[in-house]
């Protein structure tokens, strides 16, 4: 479980630093294209929804990994 874990939190933790990387990488495209203006505005509105997007991508791939397959149904002995 420990070990499940620890993979969970590495492979989320890359999700949100590859996204990260690629926002700035398209912020600085998008300045070198358009502008010095553009890259704040960019980085500014879109990068909000990059960041928001990778997050939770990375909190979804957590949760997959972490959380059984299966539930176990309950035996209720009365």
């Amino acid at each position: 479980a420990r070990r499940r874990r620890r993979l969970a939190v590495l492979a989320a933790m890359g999700t949100v630093a590859l996204g990260n990387i690629v926002r700035i990488t398209a912020s600085l495209a998008v300045g070198l294209v358009a502008g010095r203006g553009s890259l704040v505005l960019f980085h500014d509105w879109a990068g909000s929804a990059f960041a928001f997007a990778y997050v939770l991508a990375g909190y979804v791939l957590f949760l997959f990994l972490v959380l059984p397959r299966e539930v176990q149904p309950r035996v209720v002995v009365a």
